[in-house]
């Protein structure tokens, strides 16, 4: 595997942009940048969706009105430095509130990724024996895309092959995919609103990026479970199912991502990412 040492003279001059718009396309959307954004993003490997938590601190009132009247809103946030940016979180609005503390005023918005589809995305079918299982987790899918508006991205671990005694799908389309996988020993997840199926032991990339004191790495990593947790500067390009190498005192190896939790403010000190790994 190939490893990628980012330049450490990237990781300045944080930068943070949210975009507001409306799942489909409907609405052409409203982009915040320049006034204080902080987050809080857990993100991992699971089906279960990932969350984030953002604020906004003096949205303009024209901006908060589409909280209030426009359904269905969808937040990009675009997170990092200004010459290394990337999407830390693509997802639904689940809720969001506006409180005013004496001259400011602070929106958060809870966020899912995903979240839509993987609650209201159900599908009721029956299939003949001899149905190839690939083509029922295709139909699944397709309801899920229906009813999320999500990205399918890579499956191509799911290998096609024939059910004998036909099947019936009926229910949570979540639920469905949670089985199929399991039945060949993947997994799955949605990333930023991508749906992805891979094996639990293939990364996702080619490239590893280095993790150390010379690109961000805070304090010692420590050892967890069967792998390891560690804080860094936020590297905006690392997200659950990549391959990472740590080099450090205690360690100097491969690991695979399971988890990140991103946590920044454009206004104070706290820009950091705690990752865990096997």
């Amino acid at each position: 595997m190939t490893i990628t040492n980012l330049d450490y003279e990237l990781l300045f001059d944080r930068d943070a942009t949210l975009t507001i718009s409306r799942q489909g396309g409907e609405y052409s959307g409203k982009e915040i940048k320049g006034l204080r954004i902080a987050f809080n993003i857990e993100k991992t490997t699971e089906s279960s969706a990932n969350k984030a938590t953002i604020k906004v601190y003096n949205m303009g009132v024209e901006t908060w009105s589409l909280f209030e009247t426009e359904e269905d809103l969808f937040v990009i946030l675009n997170a990092g430095y200004v010459n290394l940016k990337e999407n830390l979180f693509v997802g639904n609005v689940s809720k969001a509130n506006r409180e005013q503390n004496g001259a400011t005023s602070i929106v958060t918005i809870e966020c899912r990724d995903g979240g839509k589809a993987l609650q209201q995305a159900r599908i009721d079918r029956s299939y003949a024996p001899g149905i190839d299982i690939k083509k029922a987790l295709n139909d699944t899918l397709d309801a899920m895309k229906t009813a999320g508006n999500i990205v399918v991205g890579e499956i191509s671990a799911f290998i096609s092959g024939k059910s004998n005694n036909g099947l019936t799908l009926s229910g949570s389309c979540k639920k469905i995919i949670d089985k199929l996988c399991q039945q060949k020993g993947l997994e799955w997840s949605i990333q930023n609103n991508t749906l992805i199926i891979k094996d639990p032991d293939t990364p996702l990339q080619s490239t590893a990026p280095v993790i150390s004191p010379q690109t961000g790495l805070i304090g010692s990593p420590k050892h967890k479970d069967k792998g390891i947790e560690l804080t860094c500067l936020i590297q905006p390009n690392i997200s659950p199912g990549m391959k990472i190498k740590v080099e450090s005192k205690s360690f100097n190896d491969f690991f695979q991502v399971r988890k990140i939790n991103y946590m920044g403010d454009t206004h104070d000190n706290v820009w950091n990412a705690r990752i865990e790994a096997v």
